[in-house]
């Protein structure tokens, strides 16, 4: 059976994928959508204050213009980082379960060869104590 999961790289847990699923939707999801949501109310409680007092000037929105397009600038460029990480993950978690299969087998067969040489090795210490035993055991 180890063979043809070797074989499917898109070989999942159905339970596992389940629980992920619903962490990412509480945990990711609606943290995100809240965030925004709030974000948006709080912008247009503000544009709505904003142009009720009539006091604004011109000079004040330039002023403002030009110290709010460096921050989107900035944050264009961590959106742009942020997407591609994002994209990396998303490609990594696709590939991983496979390697990850192919990495367990692989260790257990070092911990089978690794589990038969300290045999081999411990068997002459293990034959030595055992006629030890057995003599005591016959001469008492």
């Amino acid at each position: 059976m180890r063979e043809t999961q070797l074989l499917n790289r898109n070989v999942r847990n159905p339970l596992s994928e389940a629980t992920h699923r619903r962490e990412v939707l509480w945990q990711i999801t609606i943290p995100f959508a809240l965030g925004v949501i709030l974000i948006l109310a709080v912008a247009i409680v503000v544009g709505i204050g904003g142009t009720a007092g009539g006091n604004v000037s011109l000079l004040a929105d330039l002023s403002l213009i030009w110290l709010i397009i460096p921050a989107l600038i900035a944050m264009l460029i961590f959106t742009i980082l942020l997407s591609a990480i994002l994209y990396g993950v998303i490609r990594l978690i696709g590939v991983l379960p496979y390697y990850a299969l192919r990495t367990l087998d692989f260790l257990q067969r070092v911990q089978s060869y690794i589990r038969k040489g300290a045999d081999v090795a411990a068997a002459p210490v293990v034959r030595v104590h055992g006629v030890r035993a057995a003599l005591r055991r016959l001469f008492r």
